[in-house]
């Protein structure tokens, strides 16, 4: 008869593997035999499965004893959000690409998204998301239509991709006429970015740019600039010249082109982005609004006469994009703010002043005009109404430290007005939209006169 021992034994593992590991060993026995028998299995526990060692040996690696599990691999998604395919997009202004792309399987910045397009157009390559998924750039592409596709691709290879067609339509600074207004949706109105001001003392006149908080002064241009205005998808300001010529350089400084060379009373400048028109004011004579191409070319009288309650010169101007209306004013004790269409047609006096005016500025998200006047019963002063010329409030004055207000400019998103003064401590400043906070921007300049806002969109 045979009797079987279950000996557990002690296995101490080396010092400094901090563990210590068992084994149950089986050694077999004899009452009356000297040879030890070949060892059986042994019996499991009551309480385990009798399958279970043979279970897991099944599910470890052959060859390293290891487990090994493959789990499939998601493709990434990505989505456009620009171009908008129903803009309108031109081939010396770069078209922003933009994208969204996503994956359960990879953090976003380590993916790659590339672009192309049909017509063959050479595109950015490998551009890397931020790890939010954002991933933009610019490029300039070729005339026509083009189906622009954007793919990203993971660390392992798998890919998704999303497509857009845009149309371009030539050049933006350049043509031959500029046509009729384009169907188009106002995007939202940016905060301020910058501002473009002038001292035209005209020894020594600057066009200068600088930071909304009045850092990052930096001179541009040596130009005697009457009014400014930003072109910021065109990349360009605009100027009327002291001596009534309208130019126009690069927003970061650059060579400066002749737009409109014979303008003999040209004073207050306004640009409409949309359908690459400038418009602008005329002093003495008639027409008293006219307008061009963004480069130029034949004029076309808007305003021929100063029309019902006019005096003397038209003078500031500012368009409404939202409801495509002209508001401009008289410069003279007592003219009228006006407001009419695109066209010349609809003409409407909103109000008057009570000194000289000078600059207007629309906003029309808040559902304003704002204007400056000076020499007015010996004081000068900053305006708003109602865009109808009702509610006239007056927001400051010569006591809160106004000496001759120039050009005038709103900025809706910023909750900001900022004005040029050219007299006493010449200034550029700015407040808050309903006359308090003023604060000095840049002071100490000689003839202060025209002021106009950077920013990502027209307001």
């Amino acid at each position: 008869m045979h009797r079987r021992m279950y000996l557990l034994i002690w296995l101490s593992l080396p010092l400094g593997h901090g563990c210590t590991d068992y084994a149950l060993q089986e050694k077999a026995t004899e009452d009356d035999a000297t040879t030890t028998a070949e060892a059986e299995p042994p019996t499991p526990p009551a309480d385990e499965p009798p399958d279970a060692r043979d279970s897991a040996d099944d599910d470890d690696d052959t060859t390293t004893g290891t487990t090994s599990t493959t789990e499939a691999n998601e493709p990434p998604s990505i989505t456009i959000t620009a171009p908008d395919p129903a803009g309108t997009f031109y081939t010396d202004i770069g078209v922003i690409l933009q994208a969204e792309v996503s994956d359960p399987d990879h953090p976003a910045d380590s993916l790659r998204v590339t672009w192309s397009s049909d017509r063959g157009d050479a595109l950015p390559l490998e551009l890397v998301p931020d790890a939010t998924g954002q991933v933009t750039t610019e490029h300039r592409l070729s005339d026509g239509v083009h189906t622009l596709t954007a793919t990203v691709t993971d660390p392992q290879g798998a890919t998704g991709s999303s497509a857009v067609t845009v149309t371009l339509s030539g050049e933006y600074n350049t043509g031959t006429e500029c046509g009729s207004v384009p169907a188009y949706t106002l995007p939202t109105c940016a905060e301020a970015t910058g501002i473009y001001f002038s001292e035209i003392f005209r020894s020594d006149p600057v066009i200068y740019r600088m930071d909304t908080d009045g850092s990052s002064l930096t001179a541009l241009y040596n130009e005697v600039a009457d009014d400014l205005e930003v072109d910021l998808a065109g990349d360009r300001l605009y100027w009327v010249r002291g001596d009534a010529i309208i130019e126009r350089a690069p927003l970061g400084g650059g060579a400066i082109e002749t737009v409109q060379p014979a303008l003999p009373y040209a004073y207050g400048i306004a640009l409409h982005p949309f359908a690459r028109r400038i418009y602008w004011t005329n002093q003495v004579g008639t027409p008293k609004v006219e307008q061009s191409c963004f480069w130029g070319g034949s004029t076309t009288a808007v305003l021929p006469s100063l029309g019902p309650g006019g005096n003397c010169c038209a003078i500031g101007i500012d368009i409404d994009f939202d409801t495509e209306k002209i508001y401009w004013m008289d410069g003279y004790y007592g003219g009228p703010i006006s407001r009419m269409n695109l066209d010349g047609t609809g003409l409407e006096v909103l109000t008057y002043t009570v000194g000289i005016g000078n600059g207007i500025a629309v906003d029309h998200r808040g559902g304003k005009i704002y204007w400056t006047e000076y020499g007015g019963s010996g004081s000068s002063v900053i305006r708003r109404a109602e865009l109808d010329g009702s509610n006239v409030e007056t927001l400051l004055t010569t006591m809160d430290g106004l000496a001759t207000p120039q050009h005038i400019a709103v900025d809706p998103a910023g909750g900001k007005i900022y004005w040029a003064d050219i007299d006493g401590e010449a200034q550029i400043a700015r407040a808050n939209l309903d006359g308090s906070g003023m604060e000095s921007l840049y002071s100490g300049g000689r003839e202060i006169r025209a002021i106009a806002l950077e920013r990502q969109s027209p307001c």
